[in-house]
């Protein structure tokens, strides 16, 4: 295995991890001098990795990654004390990381080059015995930055920016503005749909944990529909294409002699259809290893092609994006971005609108209470700052000194970030 020094070393994916647990005494007691050093090699820098932490959001210590920077956090009696923070290197290499609590004061090493030293203020120096679970690789519910928000996982609905479907019979034709899409089986005939899906908003930071590709049978027909039942299989596309402005005619867009054969032979799931399936019939592929390797940058997201797994006569439609009844493809998410602290764990509560969990799309609320920044002006963020008893304002970008509501778009929520 791949190690900074030696030839093993402790690998941890987000799931894994080395904890100890509550005992009465191991890494509990009072500290005035405390050092932490771990050789690190992270496979990204995308959101919030723990590297270290004990104790909790009264009495504790933590080191993380948030994106690309090293933060290191302290808490006595509540009080949060941030080091200067130090960026890590996008190399893909061993680095050498260290976090040292002396003398009343906290800051970080990168490979031996010292961070700015940031003093804690705390009665006699020291950082106050602690219980709670901890660990290497390890984020307890509550650490020194804070206390955890846990997120409902959110369901998302994305429609089809790009539909068409390419057909051998035809190879020079476009069928990008058709309100069907063919699937065809049989030799010389075949007609393949290619679809895409505009991923841009979802936050590469959040867990795809269900992702269903939903096709909805027809009445439109292609020369009429036919045949029997035959499986038909989703797979990704691998060079780009556009859906083109014809319906059976020539035309530029896609075509069965232009991209209509550029798709990756993996099988990601399979479903059965016929002619004779009732009309509003749906069909649901399960891509969600696709969709997650598309959101994290695994696989350029060119879309998914629907391929018929057999040769026989067979063919039947399936409502395009073009169709004016709203039934084209479409795919339906659950996301989890539970992994992520919002303002850096410096929410003081978190209560639901109207008492309710809420789903996709509708509002929570956050009681923000400390001396800090936040940027809520950004573009494509819903929310209001609701004024308080003790005469709070709105306005967009807020310098918080006393306690203030603010109302936001669930799913987005995670992407607001301490400023």
């Amino acid at each position: 295995m791949d190690a900074a020094q030696g030839s093993t070393s402790m690998s941890l994916n987000g799931n894994t991890y080395l904890r100890y647990s509550e005992d009465g005494g191991f890494m509990e007691s009072s500290v005035n001098n405390w050092a932490l050093a771990l050789w690190v090699k992270p496979t990204m820098l995308v959101g919030v990795q723990y590297l270290f932490e004990e104790g909790g959001s009264t009495n504790g210590i933590a080191l993380r990654l948030n994106n690309n920077l090293i933060e290191f956090a302290t808490r006595n009696a509540g009080v949060q004390v941030n080091a200067g923070t130090l960026t890590f290197p996008s190399d893909n290499e061993w680095h050498h990381i260290a976090a040292v609590y002396q003398a009343d004061s906290i800051k970080i090493y990168l490979d031996g080059v010292s961070g700015i030293s940031t003093y804690t203020g705390y009665p006699g120096g020291a950082i106050g015995a602690h219980s709670g679970n901890g660990g290497i690789g390890y984020h307890d519910v509550s650490s020194a930055f804070g206390v955890a928000v846990v997120l409902p996982p959110t369901s998302e609905t994305i429609t089809s920016t790009e539909a068409a479907f390419a057909y051998e019979d035809d190879p020079n034709f476009n069928h990008g503005s058709c309100v069907g899409l063919a699937i065809e089986n049989y030799t010389n005939f075949n007609a393949h749909p290619f679809i895409q899906f505009d991923l841009s908003s979802l936050d590469p930071g959040c867990q795809i944990t269900s992702a269903n590709l939903i096709l909805t049978h027809s009445s439109w027909g292609f020369w009429g529909e036919g045949g029997g039942a035959f499986n038909f299989n989703a797979h990704r596309v691998t060079d780009s294409w556009s859906e083109g402005s014809e319906c059976y005619a020539s035309g530029s867009g896609l075509t069965w002699n232009s991209g209509g054969s550029s798709y990756d032979p993996t099988v990601y799931d399979t479903e059965t259809g016929a002619a004779g399936d009732a009309i509003g019939t749906e069909y649901t592929f399960d891509l969600l290893d696709l969709v997650q390797d598309w959101v994290d940058g695994t696989y350029s997201n060119y879309g998914v092609a629907i391929v018929p797994a057999t040769n026989s006569l067979d063919w039947f439609t399936v409502y395009s994006d073009d169709d004016p009844s709203g039934l084209g493809p479409r795919l339906e998410l659950t996301v989890d971005c539970s992994a992520g602290d919002f303002f850096s764990g410096k929410i003081d509560d978190v209560k639901y609108y109207n008492g309710q969990v809420p789903s996709s799309k509708e509002i929570f609320e956050l009681a923000i209470n400390d001396g800090n920044r936040y940027d809520l002006s950004r573009s494509g963020y819903y929310y209001s700052v609701a004024s308080t008893s003790d005469g709070c304002t709105v306005i967009d970008t807020i310098g918080i000194s006393c306690s203030r509501i603010i109302t936001t778009n669930l799913f987005l929520a995670n992407k607001l970030r301490n400023k």
